[in-house]
């Protein structure tokens, strides 16, 4: 049910999700060539890759926990562009899944009053993904579920705390995770498939992936306006 709503949404809403990777893309793409420049031009050295005589379990958590945390600063910025722009992409969805007749606001979350949430989520996100990468890669695995998350529950509950929409989203990727991480595998393997189309065809394809947590936290949350968080506790099984 969820890969064939998955493929539906993505069908109605491609042309939105293209521009969303394209905006993302913008913003993010010149903080991580200036995050690039003060690391070479402060003499920080992070390894480049692993060689396969070198390969092991420790040499591959040296690698990711020393990229990870060099780029943090970078990781924290881009992490804050992408819980905005994607909590913007999730309200059209919505708005426009109840037929309601208004304009495509990507930037809605760019205002003043959500800078502070959005940066405090970024962080928790950020901090979360340098721990579970310095930790070897694979805690990364089973934190990436319900950090995924934090875009959809801030996009729809963002009069929440922060404390509220970080333990939502823990609560329902712990509680759905063999769900998101599958839907998750699929549509990534789906989106690459617009590699096939001259390389470039993956910006058309790739947000995809954005769907099954719009999906699973539609039918497990759901859009009710009476205290939607509070509800993650007594959601049928679906």
């Amino acid at each position: 049910y969820v890969l064939s709503e998955c493929i539906e949404l993505f069908k109605k809403f491609w042309a939105q999700g293209l521009l969303t990777i394209l905006i993302i893309a913008m913003l993010t793409i010149p903080v991580a060539l200036l995050s690039q420049f003060l690391i070479e031009l402060f003499g920080f050295i992070t390894p480049s890759g692993i060689w396969f005589e070198d390969f092991d379990l420790e040499n591959l958590s040296s690698f990711y926990g020393i990229n990870a945390f060099y780029n943090f600063p970078l990781s924290l910025i881009s992490t804050s562009i992408q819980i905005a722009v994607l909590g913007g992409f999730y309200r059209i969805i919505k708005v426009r899944e109840m037929e309601r007749d208004t304009s495509d606001d990507y930037f809605y979350f760019f205002k003043k009053e959500y800078f502070g949430k959005i940066f405090m989520l970024a962080l928790v996100h950020s901090a979360i993904s340098l721990v579970a990468q310095m930790l070897c890669f694979i805690p990364y695995i089973y934190a990436i579920v319900p950090l995924m998350y934090f875009s959809v529950i801030f996009a729809f509950n963002s009069e929440k705390s922060v404390e509220e929409i970080f333990k939502t989203s823990f609560l329902l990727g712990n509680k759905k995770w063999l769900l998101t991480f599958g839907s998750l595998c699929v549509c990534v393997i789906l989106g690459i498939m617009g590699l096939i189309a001259c390389f470039i065809g993956v910006l058309f394809t790739i947000s995809i992936v954005y769907f099954p947590c719009y999906v699973i936290y539609r039918e497990v949350v759901g859009f009710e306006e009476d205290s939607e968080l509070d509800q993650i506790g007594k959601i049928q099984e679906f």
